[in-house]
């Protein structure tokens, strides 16, 4: 995702960095110029009009050699800013003027052509650039009232009084004008939507970004109290385990070997959480084969929680599918299977496919379902339909997803149950050409 400098949006309302901007400015100068053309050449032509050629061919042939070397150096690698777009934007305000200037002044029905310059830099460029353009057309205008040459068919010394022309030429300068603004104006605006929704979601990523900070900062420190009192936990059950009276007891000694076994599974979580708090790094992750993820990652859930029945369906038909897997995002998958075991108390459904760009999992439950809230914007908030819960799980899922390229959608399911939809990013290569 590009982020924009902060100077430039509270200045200018769009962006002049982009290669695209700078066209569409190019596209909305080349078509006045073709439609100035057009017009001359029916002036001169069918409509018999005394148009001085020879200023005509200099002005147009300036504007047109301008706009070839503008789209030359749109083609390199440097763009320029913006203030070497108002200088252009200037230079054509000024070629305009010397072409209505040879066409009949302020009387000219096209001299609406200022709006464009105006209208572009009040839309593309800084406060300070659109007042200077505006000032600009309206001398320009103002010169034409009182200093023009004026037209008049051929053979006639004086000009036509006759409105004829001019009303016709008004037309179809309503005509363009409604043109430009349905489709030059309103793309525009589009534009400008777009780019706040894009800023928008930035937004929303650096907030989802600073909450998962303090996540990681909150579960270091967690994770450094815990590390005592497990360590105590760890000594007083091997203590225990060798005691005469547990010895004479089994199912005593049985359940003490379980509690030292999860103490021991705890610890060794904390041992590597340090690495796992915070952003991932991208070289903690290694490229896997997506059938080979699957078995490895639902096989250490059942290791973990072996009192729940789940059923695997895997329907993938090529093993040269490869997946980018992280530590969070086993830890993710790993959260959503443990809310759907949670939900279902006995068995859950993993159902998983995929294509050569895509993988997914469907993880089921046959719980009472979530809330519209929840299903609507999974991860957004730290929501929970436990009682005991934080929401934590869901939250972290959705960003570790989300930040390797993934989506998740939470939704109910017709028959009952609840459904966590989850779509991977693959790559296909032979598994020796990675």
């Amino acid at each position: 995702m590009q982020y924009w400098p902060m100077d430039t949006l509270q200045d200018p309302a769009l962006p002049l960095n982009s290669r695209r901007f700078l066209r569409g400015i190019l596209a909305v100068r080349n078509a006045v110029v073709l439609v100035a053309v057009v017009v001359i050449i029916l002036a001169s032509g069918p409509m018999d009009l005394d148009v001085p050629k020879l200023p005509m061919a200099v002005i147009i042939g300036f504007m047109i050699i301008s706009g070839l070397t503008r789209q030359r150096r749109l083609a390199k690698p440097d763009l320029p800013d913006q203030s070497q777009v108002f200088l252009e934007m200037a230079a054509d305000v000024l070629a305009l003027t010397a072409l209505f200037y040879f066409t009949g002044g302020a009387t000219n029905p096209f001299v609406w052509f200022f709006l464009f310059p105006a209208i572009i830099s009040a839309l593309l460029l800084s406060k300070s650039q659109s007042r200077a353009m505006a000032a600009l057309t309206v001398i320009c205008y103002s010169f034409l009232l009182f200093f023009y040459e004026p037209i008049h068919e051929r053979g006639t010394p004086h000009p036509d009084n006759s409105f004829g022309t001019h009303i016709m030429g008004m037309w179809l300068g309503f005509v363009l004008s409604a043109g430009f603004v349905a489709i030059i104006v309103a793309g525009l605006v589009e534009r400008l939507r777009k780019h706040d929704r894009v800023l928008n979601e930035a937004r929303e990523q650096a907030l989802r970004d600073e909450n998962m900070i303090s996540l990681g900062t909150l579960a270091a420190g967690a994770a450094h109290d815990l590390g005592t009192p497990l360590g105590t936990l760890a000594i007083l059950s091997t203590e225990l385990q060798d005691d005469p009276v547990v010895k004479e007891h089994p199912e005593l000694a049985e359940k003490l070997g379980l509690m030292r076994e999860q103490v021991a599974r705890c610890k060794e979580t904390l041992s590597v959480f340090s690495n796992k708090a915070g952003a991932a790094r991208a070289e903690s992750g290694k490229a896997m084969s997506v059938r080979g993820y699957l078995q490895d990652l639902v096989n250490e859930w059942k290791d973990m929680n072996p009192d729940t029945d789940l059923d695997l369906r895997i329907t993938g038909r090529f093993d040269s599918a490869w997946l980018f897997v992280e530590p969070t995002l086993t830890q993710a998958l790993h959260n959503l299977m443990d809310n759907a075991a949670d939900a279902s108390f006995e068995r859950i459904t993993v159902k998983s496919g995929w294509s050569e760009t895509k993988l997914t999992i469907k993880i089921i439950d046959t719980g009472p379902g979530i809330s519209q809230e929840i299903a609507e914007n999974p991860g957004r908030k730290m929501l929970s339909t436990k009682k005991s819960g934080m929401g934590v799980g869901l939250y972290l899922a959705t960003s570790t997803i989300q930040r390797l390229g993934g989506r998740l959608v939470l939704s109910n399911l017709p028959e009952g149950g609840t459904m966590a939809h989850v779509t991977l990013p693959v790559f296909c290569s032979e598994p020796g050409g990675r």
